[in-house]
């Protein structure tokens, strides 16, 4: 006896699924907030599956040749099904500007800013603010499509959890620990094709446990078909055809044990399931291998079968798919290697955010998940915790509480070992643990994961004399709140996490505009289109200097900001590099327009009258350009003098930072005094 559709008494005191619909309201909130905060781009692979569906977008079509792989990206050897989806609103948007943002790894010049010491893959610039336009509105759209593919999976898991056990209560929490699972709302809010692979699992996982007892030919046309969609979304699918085939062999040993005679009937709508399964999955995923194998083939080079299998990998950046269809070389890891894996595994399946999992939750919180993990499974395979105190009372334990029997409960709860044999396969291949320990490669059998653990916390009994006390009656359902209520913390704080990972962005733009106009070419490269004034305040005079790149800049300039009084003496300055040195010249592109905003400091003891300023760049030889000065004097304020005389640094950045943030840009902060200006 064990999971089965015994009713909680809880159930009966809450509306028909509220807590379920409460904790998907909450789900999405987190994924939107998600999908707005995190910088584009810092997902994993998302650039990658950007440009691949760009491709679809542009040209109508999958890339056809191996040059054509290579300019749609390294994930356009993978199936394109997700690709097809996000390449809708990229097609909507069209060519609408900006059609391309900063990633770090198109030049060099781009590891400027940093010095190289920089986490992200774009410079994030004010393109991606709101509101959205071009490239970054598709970006976002196509996380929409993300977001809504991920709440269908937690609708999904609930479902399958109430299905199995029948217990509302139980469902909602396994759906709580879907949603609320940091690197859920991280993956499930950015451009990946797994999104769409841990939706098509769960309606897998679904209509096997919806599958009539006798054979239907209808239901195995769609299982069939279903199975070729997540084909055709990720060969990571491989795991699920494995799930299929050992259920419909645990299927055929059950009906074998009930009866040994068989009808004529019964075997036709047996052989009829049979090849209507595999119609359907031929009709949803046939087309794709007969594209690459009509494309991509190297029959004639490397013989039919070999020849044929190389369609798989060709144009791929994937080592582990490359030496499949190769000779492997193969060198078994040490033991403490694997322990590595395993860790890294289990970390990236709850936190570990950004590029090469360089953005880690707290070690505590791991230690804390693992222990719930570990506790989760020794209860749910050994039996209550610590029992209760008397026959009775385990008369009376309800069914979460209980031991699992041989059956489909059984089989779906260890379903998640059948997705570790790849990623096991692959590390063993390639020896990369950061490629291949990626825990987002289980979320397919998310439904399976959190059911069992929120089923294994909630038989945990504490030792009581009476079970009909309130406090042993309501520990199950408290114990299986536990994973939700944390992951719902550590979400939220990953959140912030994150985002304190990443500067601002830069005050960039792909078009932008002045108040005052001056469109003056004052380098070889460089034109000052034009300035606005600020507020004034007592001692210092904000100033926004509008840049555009003719071309791209040969050196880095520093800017020379002078103020001058009526009778021409310097009064107040400020000497830096533009953005505070966050977006040195060197780094700009043919066609950027830079917004910089500088507090320029003015002497103490100044009296109140016009000023005029004049800007100058100095090149790395510290010689001006241009020759003469350039004389800003249009809506300039009247001079305030400064109260109290000195201000703290924090008050004069030019680097758009928060003012607690550490000076860790060259020439981030410029002053003025008597003396020269004091970088």
């Amino acid at each position: 006896m064990a999971i089965n559709n015994y009713q909680l008494t809880v159930d009966n005191y809450l509306p028909r699924h509220l807590p379920f619909l409460l904790i998907l309201l909450l789900h999405l909130a987190l994924s939107l907030t998600y999908a707005r905060q995190v910088p584009l781009g810092e997902a994993p692979d998302e650039p990658a599956h950007l440009s691949y569906a760009q491709f679809i977008a542009r040209q109508g079509r999958l890339p056809l040749t191996l040059a054509e792989r290579r300019e749609a990206g390294y994930r356009s050897a993978w199936p394109p099904l997700y690709h097809f989806l996000v390449a809708g609103p990229l097609a909507a948007i069209g060519d609408t500007p900006p059609t391309r943002l900063k990633a770090v790894g198109d030049t060099p010049r781009r590891l400027i800013p940093t010095n190289g010491q920089t986490i992200a893959a774009f410079i994030h610039t004010a393109d991606e603010a709101l509101p959205w336009r071009g490239l970054p509105l598709a970006w976002h759209l196509g996380r929409l499509i993300s977001v809504a593919l991920t709440a269908l999976s937690v609708t999904l898991t609930y479902a399958i959890a109430w299905r199995l056990t029948g217990q509302r209560a139980l469902a909602a929490s396994a759906a709580a620990l879907h949603a609320f699972i940091p690197q859920v709302l991280f993956v499930g809010s950015a451009l990946n094709d797994d999104n769409l692979l841990i939706f098509l699992s769960g309606l897998i996982f679904l209509s096997l446990l919806t599958y009539p007892p006798r054979s239907s030919p209808r239901r195995a046309f769609l299982l069939g078909a279903l199975l070729g969609l997540a084909t055709i979304t990720k060969y990571n699918a491989l795991p699920l055809w494995a799930l299929v085939a050992t259920w419909a062999f645990w299927r055929k040993m059950k009906q074998k044990k009930i009866s040994n005679n068989y009808s004529l009937s019964s075997n036709f709508y047996l052989l009829s399931s049979i090849l209507l399964f595999f119609l359907g999955s031929l009709l949803t995923a046939g087309w794709w291998f007969i594209f690459i194998w009509l494309h991509f083939n190297q029959v004639d080079t490397l013989g039919l079968l070999p020849g044929s299998l190389a369609a798989l990998t060709a144009g791929t950046s994937d080592a582990s798919l490359r030496q499949l269809f190769t000779t492997p070389s193969l060198s078994f890891p040490s033991l403490a290697t694997w322990l590595e894996w395993f860790i890294t595994l289990f970390e990236t399946f709850w936190g570990s955010f950004g590029g090469g999992s360089t953005i880690d939750l707290p070690a505590w919180s791991y230690g804390l998940l693992a222990f719930l993990c570990l506790l989760a499974i020794i209860i749910g395979v050994g039996g209550r915790g610590a029992g209760v105190g008397s026959r009775a009372s385990r008369s009376t334990l309800h069914a979460t509480e209980r031991s699992l029997p041989l059956g489909r409960s059984t089989l779906f709860l260890l379903s998640p070992l059948l997705f570790l044999p790849l990623p096991l396969l692959r590390f063993i291949l390639t020896g990369s643990i950061v490629e291949t320990a990626q825990g987002r490669h289980l979320f397919p059998a998310l439904p399976a994961i959190t059911l069992a653990l929120v089923w294994g916390l909630s038989r945990y009994r504490l030792q009581v004399r009476d079970y009909r006390s309130q406090f042993a009656r309501t520990t199950p359902y408290a114990l299986r709140l536990i994973l939700p209520l944390f992951a719902l913390l550590l979400s939220v704080y990953s959140l912030n996490l994150i985002q304190a990972s990443y500067p601002p962005p830069i005050s960039l733009r792909t078009t932008t505009t002045a108040a005052n106009l001056l469109n003056v070419k004052v380098a070889k490269s460089i034109t000052l289109m034009g300035y606005e004034v600020g507020q004034a305040t007592p001692g210092v005079l904000s100033l926004t200097l509008v840049w555009q790149a003719d071309a791209v800049p040969t050196d880095d300039y520093l800017i020379e900001l002078t103020a001058h009084g009526a009778a021409g003496e310097p009064v107040g300055g400020w000497l830096g590099h533009p953005l505070g040195g966050r977006y040195p010249t060197r780094a700009w592109d043919k066609g950027d327009t830079l917004r910089h905003t500088v507090p320029i400091p003015f002497l103490p003891g100044q009296p109140a009258g016009p000023f005029t300023i004049t800007l100058r760049l100095l090149d790395s030889f510290n010689q001006p350009t241009p020759s003469s000065p350039l004389t800003f004097t249009t809506n300039l304020p009247a001079f305030q003098p400064s109260s109290p005389p000195i201000l703290p640094p924090n008050h004069l950045r030019a680097d758009d930072l928060p003012s607690a943030a550490p000076f860790t840009y060259r020439s981030t902060l410029s002053s003025f005094s008597d003396s020269p200006h004091l970088t």
